[in-house]
């Protein structure tokens, strides 16, 4: 598989985030696909858990979202790279937030994700830190 397959799924991906569509988000993993949220998180296992997780992040909590991307490489074992990028406004604060990051996706020959990590940085952070100082 080369890029085509990536671009179709993370185009999918992009969709589901902007219309904040659960459903659509766990469609694109396999049944028993992983997700992970950074490098510290517990995989998120299966379809069901995936919508879930999709929901609590993002309806309710986020407005106004876009998002883009820019295909990496691909390694010798089929995995895929990806940088991605999004902003949103904070329905909790009305803060507008950007966020930039690395996927780390395997895909089967059907197109769906059977392995998908995540890393991140966003602005301004979470934690309310600024600046390095």
């Amino acid at each position: 598989m080369g890029f085509e397959a990536l671009n179709v799924w993370l185009d999918a991906y992009g969709r589901a985030w902007e219309n904040q569509d659960p459903e659509a988000a766990a469609a694109l993993f396999t049944e028993d696909g992983t997700y992970v949220w950074g490098p510290f998180a517990e995989p998120i296992t299966g379809q069901p858990a995936i919508r879930r997780a999709w929901e609590t992040a993002t309806q309710g909590n986020q407005a106004g979202i876009t998002f883009g991307y820019e295909p990496l490489a691909r390694t010798e074992d089929g995995r895929y790279l990806a940088r991605w990028w999004a902003s949103m406004a904070s329905v909790q604060t009305g803060q507008s937030v950007k966020m930039e990051g690395i996927f780390l996706i395997t895909l089967t020959e059907s197109g769906q994700c059977r392995v998908f990590r995540e890393w991140w940085n966003e602005y301004p952070p979470a934690t309310g830190a600024s600046e390095f100082e």
